[in-house]
């Protein structure tokens, strides 16, 4: 939010008071005031404070003089001699001005409570002070009581309709309260007052911005710069819109010049982590954290990032204290901002997850939450209209392992439709995604408002969002029910944490019932597994161990996730499997190069030879899986385990051994190895898990035997059966809406098998 705005005086001016003084003494202060107010705003700060103190060493019952004192005082940052300066005030005569100025001094300070104090005062002498409850407002922002700020901010206009500063003000509190449509109308309304104001365009770009109006921000920023090219807060608003309109360049420029205009500006800090961790520039992005930190050490969100940064690169020795730092917040109820996808790799507890998405859904899809309830119509249609929101139909997990799901769908009985909220990559997975909907419709630049709008008019029947809290999500749409029954599936793992999303979709698996309070949504227990696959996923031609990087000789463990999911204990029990089975190597994928030299330093700290970690470049996929088959087993993560990595492992055919956790992200590879037919592969401790690995190693028979299976029963086993998959698919969605057509609320669904499976 871009600072508010603090209601200060006129230049002071001396009353007719009963001050002793004579008339030519009057007119001498006066004077004296006019002097010292004039050397200031030429910028003669140390002459101005100087004629100061002589002049109230001369005149030291003179209140007018102590208030201008308090005023340049607070300015110049002298906040001690500014307080003292008020208090003098104070004694000299009790009022409510005398009051707002303490409270002036107060702010200064960040000293809210006194502040608040202070200001009450003031208003008890002066009922009818606009300006007293607009900064009493402030205060209360500042202590995030923000119904009573709301309140302070109203009475303040009731007593002055025509203050542009309280209307501008009261838009940021009800932003902070996500109250957007009604922030922007009173930044508008600002604007009608003042249409020069500089700062309610940079406030209403804000706003705009979290409706996802973003070109209707840009331009409303880009005319606060306009107005006044020298204010850090409309630079960093510019720099998080051009972000959002994915034009990171310009981004970044914006957020340079924010903290050019104001170094300790921590909020442009953060916005300057965010870009550059977009672009994977994950080391100036930790440094820029860490600034952000310094300026403002309570800003969680940049305190969650970092930690998610640390994450990716595996370091572990920062990274620690500050995971059971926001772990131990959240358990408190704190509302950490860290990102549920994040947390996930934090703590595999479910209820501490839960509590994660429910903040998240407060900060992102409650606020577009209808004044009252909507009623979606249910439709009559000859088939069952489904479609699927993501923003995923490009090289992304997510596309890989639904593709062939959506060319599947029985089009006697179903019309299926795609909400693109994505990039366009121009990639082959993308091409064949877009031919396999009856309807593909690129939906990126609409407004959640605007969404929800077209969903309504396609009259669809059930929506199915992808994508859930990961990159570029749409899920506020949900929020506005366009559709009469709305499902999350695959993209997320784990529950939004809000009531507008009808069901998630599982197996029993990943969510025991025992879990089941530990979602908002109704679950529904498809019969094998919640996952498909795309069987017609290609693999290259098989490179020789040479050519992927490999020794010629050895056992091969391979672990090819993301970094962040690796941690320092997992980590341990891989070098003591390196330790205990001599010329074998680790196998794992290079997400970036610091991961790779840190997990080097890592193994060398417990004693294994750097050189026994071997690291995978990035590859297209059927090249990728191609050299997978190299290895001899896969070693799953704790506490999130590998999904569409499992699967891509075993549609290789290579053996994969899990240990389940508490959570759905963390038993993901127990519905995996049970759908393809290998429950021995299963562990539920650390423990066993690396016995199990180290047997295995040591019994190639046994892991030749495994090998086999896996191949042999590739074609035929749940997991790979994508036609069985859409069946039992299908079926839960006809479940689904036979209650929503019955006028019956959602409940847990168990899909039947189908017949032959």
């Amino acid at each position: 939010m871009s600072k508010k705005n603090k209601s200060r005086k006129k230049p002071l001016s001396i009353k007719n008071q009963k001050t002793g003084k004579s008339v030519k003494h009057k007119a001498l202060i006066d004077t004296a005031c006019q002097s010292i107010l004039g050397l200031f705003q030429r910028g003669h700060i140390t002459e101005a404070l100087k004629q100061l103190q002589q002049a109230t060493a001369l005149y030291p019952q003179a209140t007018q003089l102590w208030r201008l004192a308090v005023m340049l005082y607070a300015s110049t940052g002298h906040l001690a001699h500014a307080e003292a300066a008020a208090n003098k005030v104070l004694n000299l005569q009790v009022s409510a001005e005398a009051y707002y100025d303490l409270a002036l001094v107060m702010q200064h300070q960040s000293h809210w409570v006194e502040a608040e104090t202070a200001l009450r005062q003031a208003i008890h002498y002066n009922p009818q002070f606009a300006e007293a409850y607009n900064n009493l407002g402030l205060v209360l922002y500042e202590q995030h009581h923000l119904d009573e700020a709301i309140n302070a901010y109203r009475q303040s206009i009731y007593y002055k309709p025509a203050y542009a500063e309280a209307y501008t003000n009261l838009g940021c509190t009800l932003k902070k309260a996500r109250k957007f449509s009604e922030a922007c109308e009173m930044h508008r309304h600002a604007l009608k007052l003042q249409p020069g104001f500089a700062g309610a365009y940079n406030n209403l770009a804000g706003a705009l911005n979290s409706q996802g109006k973003y070109e209707e921000a840009l331009s409303t920023c880009q005319k606060a710069i306009q107005l006044k090219p020298d204010v850090a807060e409309a630079y960093n608003t510019l720099a998080n819109t051009f972000a959002h309109l994915e034009q990171d360049d310009k981004a970044l420029a914006a957020c340079q010049q924010a903290i050019a205009l104001k170094p300790d500006l921590a909020e442009a800090h953060n916005s300057l982590a965010v870009i550059l961790g977009k672009q994977e520039h994950l080391i100036e992005a930790n440094v820029a954290c860490r600034e952000a930190l310094r300026l403002q050490p309570d800003l969680f969100k940049t305190l969650a990032m970092l930690s998610y940064n640390l994450q990716k690169i595996c370091a572990w020795q920062e990274w620690q204290p500050l995971s059971q730092q926001l772990i131990q917040a959240t358990a408190a109820g704190k509302d950490c901002e860290i990102q549920p996808f994040a947390f996930m790799s934090l703590s595999d507890d479910p209820a501490l997850q839960q509590v994660c998405a429910h903040h998240y859904a407060v900060r992102t899809i409650e606020p577009f939450k209808p004044s009252s309830p909507v009623s979606p119509v249910i439709h009559q249609h000859d088939k069952l209209r489904i479609a699927y929101l993501s923003a995923d139909f490009r090289k992304h997990p997510v596309a890989y392992v639904t593709a062939e799901v959506f060319e599947l769908h029985d089009r006697n009985r179903f019309e299926v439709i795609a909400y693109s909220v994505g990039s366009d990559d121009d990639s082959d997975i993308r091409k064949r995604i877009k031919t396999g909907f009856d309807r593909f419709e690129e939906v990126q630049a609409l407004s959640i408002e605007q969404l929800a709008a077209q969903i309504r008019a396609d009259k669809i029947d059930i929506l199915v969002d992808l994508t859930g809290y990961t990159s570029h999500n749409r899920s506020a749409v949900l929020a506005l029910r366009p559709a009469p029954v709305q499902v999350q599936y695959l993209g997320y793992p784990g529950t939004l944490g809000t009531r507008h999303v009808d069901y998630v979709i599982a197996d029993k698996t990943i969510i025991p019932q025992k879990d089941f309070e530990f979602f908002n949504e109704k679950v529904v227990w498809m019969p094998d597994t919640y996952q498909s696959r795309d069987r017609q996923c290609p693999i290259a031609e098989r490179p020789t161990r040479s050519e992927a990087g490999l020794p010629e000789q050895g056992f091969v463990w391979c672990c090819f996730n993301n970094s962040y999911k690796i941690t320092p204990e997992v980590f341990s029990l891989w070098m003591r499997l390196l330790q205990a089975e001599p010329g074998s190597v680790l196998w794992l994928a290079e997400n970036n190069s610091w991961m790779a030299a840190n997990l080097r330093r890592e193994a060398q700290n417990r004693g294994v030879d750097p050189g026994r970690l071997i690291f995978a470049h990035q590859l297209p996929l059927e090249e990728h899986l191609a050299r997978v088959a190299l290895a001899d087993l896969f070693l799953d993560t704790l506490t999130y385990n590998a999904h569409a990595t499992m699967s891509d492992t075993l549609w290789a055919g290579v053996p994969a051994i899990s240990c389940m956790g508490q959570s759905l992200a963390s038993r993901v590879g127990t519905s995996l190895l049970q759908a393809v037919g290998l429950p021995e592969l299963i562990t539920d401790n650390l423990q066993d898990y690396e016995n199990l690995a180290l047997s295995l190693a040591r019994n190639p028979d046994k892991l030749a035997a495994i090998r086999h299976q896996l191949k042999t029963n590739r074609d035929s086993c749940a997991l790979f059966n994508t036609p069985m998959f859409v069946k039992h698919l299908e079926t839960a969605y006809e479940m689904m809406w036979v209650r929503a057509k019955q006028g019956l609320p959602p409940a847990h669904i168990q899909v039947p098998s189908a017949p032959g499976n």
